[in-house]
Formats: structure tokens, sequence, C-alpha cells
């Protein structure tokens, strides 16, 4: 369980294995879990975790979620989306960005976190590494209009 019951809302299609401390060498290596929740509070909260599909190392049984950055406001009833992106990057080996989308009140929110130093300086409660880029309105007709 990440939190209490009465803390986390929802979350949605945003959890991403990334490529964070994935070791290309060896075939049981995972990249860590990241995942972004609404809280009761409307606000966003990162959660992550090292992942690892070798039975014997510790990381495997590590099954805590980490709560780091807790950002927004006014988060409704729809889910993020979150997605891995690799602007910035130099190899496979490289953290790329994390990409996030979020619809609030009629209009389209787009957050990013820059992680070219995630694997040195892992997020942590209280960061402030994700900023908002874009707020949109689509220029679709909706159906129900």
């Amino acid at each position: 369980m990440i939190s209490g019951p009465a803390t986390i809302l929802q979350s949605g299609p945003a959890l991403v294995q990334s490529n964070v401390n994935l070791d290309q060498n060896d075939p049981l290596s995972a990249g860590n879990l990241y995942v972004v929740a609404v809280l009761a509070s409307g606000k966003m909260q990162m959660f992550y975790r090292p992942s690892s599909n070798n039975p014997f190392s510790p990381i495997s049984t590590t099954k805590t979620w980490i709560p780091t950055e807790v950002f927004g406001s006014g988060i409704g009833d729809t889910a993020p989306v979150m997605v891995q992106d690799y602007w910035r990057t130099q190899d496979e080996n490289t953290p790329g960005g994390f990409q996030l989308l979020v619809a609030v009140g009629g209009v389209v929110q787009h957050w990013q976190r820059v992680n070219t130093d995630i694997a040195t300086n892992p997020p942590v409660a209280g960061g402030m590494y994700l900023f908002p880029c874009l707020t949109f309105k689509s220029s679709i007709p909706s159906f129900l209009d």
C-alpha cells in the first residue's frame, strides 16, 4: 500500500518502468518504477520504488513506495497520464525525463520532470523537480456541445 486510503484519491495510466538504475548488461536488472497519484487534497504526488528481477537482490524484496514531490492543485476526477521521454539523453543508459498530462478545469496541463541527475539525486518529499510546461485547451469541438 502506498499511503492511507483517505490520502490517495486515484491514479491512472501514470505508472512508468524507467531506465533509472537499469543495468543493460544484467538480464535480471529492471529500472525503477514511478507513479503519480492524485491526492484527496487535489494535488498530485510522485512515488517510486527500486525494481529488480533478481530474486537474490535485496531490491527485489523492497515493495515500499517512496513518496516524493507534491505538485499541482485543483486536480479533480481525471487521472494523470505519464511517460518517460528520451529528450536530453546521450544513449540508452541516460535517464529520460517524465512528461505528465492531466485535465483540470477544461484545460490540459503539461508537467515535466527533467531527470538528468535522478540516479544520483533521487526525488525527495518536498522537492520541486516537476514544473508546469504548458496549459492548453483543445480546439476540437466536443460532441456534447
